[in-house]
């Protein structure tokens, strides 16, 4: 903010009777412009009074008195601006007072119509229109043109001024009021036309602003790149298709991918031709892959006569498969809760008969008996797992520290279980989550690392990694088995599929709509070269299962609230 701005105070509109405490609306370069020209003018009428000239030859000691006040006056202000003093409404028109009344006294010692020097009170009454606001503006022309005509009239008095002078201090009195009239109008219009383009200039920052907190957060990803294919600008999303050992901000397509930049070249060429981008748009559209996921880029010209600049929108194609996969798998849950529901009462028939018939037999029958309950009891949990996922009860969110609560969780898992759990975490993290979904999600992956683990030196082993990414908490779980064939990756949380002989294949499934429920992603990263995992032995694989909390600040969701 420069130094006009910062003198500038908000402009309010009083009574007269408070103008000595109120800010002053004015412009720190005009009052220190102003006060040089008075500073100016004092040193050229001292000069010209040592000439021929009419300036101080009728009364030479008032004319000395005045001057050497009036410069003395507007030096000292002059300074005190310099330093920073800040008048207020009042001081500054006593400032235009003073002027006026020492340039009466100069003009009176020197002939205010002869020597022309009653002109000059002009100058200080347009300077009080711009200075000074509403009802008081009128005052300096008002008291310019009672001293004009009481200097006419002390010299009419001493028989030094003629008949005209009368005629001639009237019309210079008009020209006060026309002056002041005049400026204060064209001063108010000016005050308001700055008024308006600082409103809009703060309106467009807050646009801009909210501009690029949009474009930021945006899950499409937006790149502006230039003829040469240079980067210019990128929001988050696109920066997943430039590899992680490249500045997004200084890197080029060629460093993200030479076949793209090839395809921008022919497409830049189109731009520059005749035929209109618009209508050709679907065909400048291509895929790469990266960061695991598949993404189509899809080029659009900023402007069809001068395009040496390109937009480019990067869409990542893995969340539009992954919707998809999740309404065939809201209507697989569907159905299977339907069906889980059909048969609990003939699983709990068969299971309570051979109960009976076990307490009936003997020898081998007792074994099979048995065999028929354990297979029972495991299609009850089966079903159990269905119906709640099925209830779909929504979240009971709250702002939980997960740093806190994961310490807390691994003393306890570590306790009930013979294994070792590593956690690394900052000492904060804050997210949104309902803590019985959280502690169901934590403790199966953790149950799932644990099952695929290696027996090492140190028996079982799971690692928990939390860090960070725009304000937003990531959660890694890390174990030291083989990790999932690739074959599998894409069936990993479809339900009832598991690559175990003990598991019901919904303990992933589960984990996920849990996430689902409260905003947050769960994935698994086939190798893992993010934050944390340079905290981990070798013995750690670098596959894991990456939990992507919502931001904190976000609003929970309540669709409970809306039933009735």
């Amino acid at each position: 903010m420069n130094a006009a701005a910062t003198a500038r105070q908000p402009k309010q509109s009083p009574d007269a009777g408070d103008a000595h405490q109120l800010p002053v609306d004015y412009d720190r370069p005009i009052l220190i412009v102003y006060l040089c020209y008075r500073l100016g003018i004092t040193a050229l009428l001292w000069a010209l009074s040592f000439t021929d000239s009419a300036i101080g030859q009728d009364y030479p000691q008032l004319f000395l008195g005045s001057a050497l006040c009036y410069f003395s006056i507007n030096a000292l202000l002059l300074a005190l601006v310099l330093r920073g003093w800040a008048p207020n409404r009042l001081a500054l028109l006593l400032v235009v007072l003073s002027d006026i009344f020492l340039l009466q006294l100069i003009a009176l010692a020197s002939g205010p119509i002869d020597s022309g020097l009653g002109t000059l009170m002009v100058i200080s009454v347009a300077a009080g229109a711009i200075f000074i606001r509403g009802a008081l503006a009128l005052v300096p022309p008002a008291i310019a043109t009672l001293f004009l005509f009481a200097g006419v009239g002390a010299r009419l008095f001493d028989e030094v001024a003629r008949q005209n002078e009368i005629v001639a201090s009237g019309w210079l009195g008009l020209s006060f009021f026309i002056a002041s009239v005049a400026i204060s109008y064209l001063a108010r219009r000016m005050q308001q036309g700055e008024a308006r383009a600082l409103e809009e200039a703060s309106s467009a920052r807050k646009l801009e602003q909210l501009n690029q907190l949009i474009i930021a957060r945006m899950q499409t990803g937006v790149m502006i790149v230039d003829a040469a294919g240079n980067v210019l600008a990128c929001n988050r999303a696109a920066m997943r298709i430039v590899p992680e050992h490249i500045d997004p901000g200084k890197c080029s397509l060629a460093d993200i991918n030479s076949e793209l930049a090839n395809y921008h070249a022919s497409v830049y060429k189109h731009f520059k031709s005749s035929e209109p981008a618009v209508s050709t748009r679907a065909r400048f559209s291509t895929s790469v892959h990266a960061d695991n996921n598949e993404f189509r880029l899809t080029w659009v010209s900023l402007d069809a006569e001068n395009s040496d600049e390109s937009l480019i929108f990067v869409e990542d194609l893995s969340k539009i498969v992954q919707q998809a996969q999740q309404l065939k798998l809201s209507s697989l849950g569907k159905l299977t809760a339907s069906i889980a529901h059909e048969i609990r009462n003939p699983i709990g028939a068969a299971s309570h008969a051979a109960q009976l018939l076990r307490e009936a037999s003997s020898g081998k029958d007792v074994e099979l008996a048995d065999m028929i309950v354990d297979h029972c009891n495991r299609c009850s949990k089966i079903i159990s797992n269905i119906m709640d996922v099925s209830r779909g009860e929504p979240a009971r969110e709250m702002l939980v520290d997960i740093a806190d609560w994961l310490r807390r969780l691994v003393d306890r898992y570590q306790a009930e279980n013979t294994v070792t759990v590593t956690l690394h975490c900052p000492d904060s993290v804050l997210t949104r989550f309902d803590p019985a979904h959280l502690e169901q999600v934590v403790r199966n992956l953790l149950d799932n690392a644990v099952n695929h683990a290696s027996q090492g030196d140190a028996g079982k082993r799971a690692a928990i990694i939390v860090w960070l990414d725009d304000n937003c908490a990531i959660m890694d779980i890390y174990d030291t088995g083989s990790g999932v064939p690739a074959d599998n990756i894409e069936r990993l949380f479809e339900p009832f599929f598991t690559t175990g002989r003990s598991g019901s294949g919904l303990g992933l499934y589960i984990c996920r709509e849990l996430c689902t429920a409260n905003q947050a992603t769960l994935g698994y990263i086939a190798e893992s070269n993010r934050l944390g995992a340079a905290a981990l032995d070798d013995t750690f694989s670098p596959h894991c299962f990456r939990v992507r909390f919502a931001h904190p600040e976000r609003q929970p969701l309540n669709l409970a609230g809306n039933a009735g």
